[in-house]
Parts: structure tokens; C-alpha cells; sequence
């Protein structure tokens, strides 16, 4: 299933955390669809990383895209794990051209959410969501996005990333916010 490789990244367990496809073919021999992605996905992940992974990682997505004027099409399919619905970077993803070649698949992040479930629970979100949300519904003119992916720091402690920018007329300012989950 793979296509000569110019770059691939194993880790010491015999892993495949990235892999990226040195033949890129923009030429599409037929019509690739959103169902032809997921089949091939999701039998690479299972060649790769055996059929237990689909346990771990049950949120699959498949989304469509084009780039440098829609000469690049490609399908781009997303294994995640969800944390009581919160999104995280835990995930594996597999990028496809229109003719159905293997381009890229990325796994650097696979694992890191493992053990998420018995550390947190539902109200340790829900609180974590409510402090972010008090504390930008009284920041005077600052807009912000309630926080949708959870992640991990290299201590192991548990945030929601959220946004929150400002316009005025001078400037707009921006950032990312993190707030601790514990």
C-alpha cells in the first residue's frame, strides 16, 4: 500500500509515528471519493498499528481540500481520541491524493491521551470550560472561542485550548488560552 518513502519516522518500539510519500501525483486517474478514503485508511491503520487501534481511536473523520488554486485535491482522514467529547492532538492522520495514493501519514502525538479518562472526569471539564467562559464574559470587548481541544504538557497535567482576540481601531490582538484542567 505504500509509495516510495523520502521520509519516515519510527520510534523505539517499532512505531510509525510519520511517514511522507516522495511521489506526489497531482494527475487524478479517476474519481477518488470520501468512502474511498476511509477503506484505505482504515486499512493501513490496522496493517500498521493493528486492528485493536480502532478501540483507541474510534472518532474518524475524512475531509476534503485543495490548495494552490485547486490544483492539490486531497483527502485528509483523522483517527482521533476524544476525551468526553473534548477534541484532542491524540490522533493518527492519513492524507490521500485524488488518484489515491498514500501521501503522508502522522501519528506523532499517538498515545499521549491514554491514560486521560481515569485522571479527569466529566466535571473536571465542565468546571474548567465554566472558569474560561467567566473569565472572558467580563473582559470588556475581548471575544473568544470556548475552548474544544484538551492537551497534554510534558508534566502531565490536562488543558483546554481556547482563543481569545480584540479589535479595536488601532490594532487586533490575539492569543491562546490555555487553562489547567486539575
Amino acid at each position: 500500500n505504500l509509495n516510495p518513502v523520502c521520509h519516515i519516522v519510527v520510534d523505539a518500539k517499532g512505531t510509525v509515528r510519520t511517514f511522507f510519500s516522495s511521489e506526489y501525483r497531482r494527475d487524478s486517474f479517476g474519481l477518488f471519493t470520501k468512502e474511498d478514503a476511509l477503506e484505505g485508511a482504515r486499512s493501513i491503520v490496522a496493517e500498521l498499528y493493528g486492528e485493536e487501534i480502532f478501540e483507541r481511536y474510534p472518532e474518524v473523520s475524512a475531509v476534503y481540500s485543495e490548495n494552490n488554486g485547486g490544483r492539490d485535491k486531497t483527502f485528509h482522514v483523522h483517527f482521533e481520541k476524544k476525551i468526553f467529547g473534548m477534541n484532542t492532538r491524540d490522533q493518527i492522520s492519513l492524507t490521500f491524493n485524488m488518484s489515491g495514493h498514500l501521501l503522508g501519514i502522522t501519528a506523532s502525538e499517538m498515545g499521549t491521551m491514554s491514560s486521560a479518562q481515569q485522571d479527569l472526569t466529566q466535571r473536571d471539564i465542565d468546571n474548567a470550560l465554566k472558569a474560561f467562559s467567566e473569565t472572558f464574559e467580563n473582559a470588556d470587548g475581548w471575544t473568544y472561542s470556548v475552548p474544544d481541544m484538551l492537551v497534554i504538557d510534558s508534566e502531565g497535567d490536562y488543558y483546554l485550548c481556547g482563543s481569545a482576540w480584540k479589535d479595536d481601531d488601532e490594532a487586533s490582538f490575539g492569543m491562546q488560552i490555555y487553562i489547567n484542567v486539575q
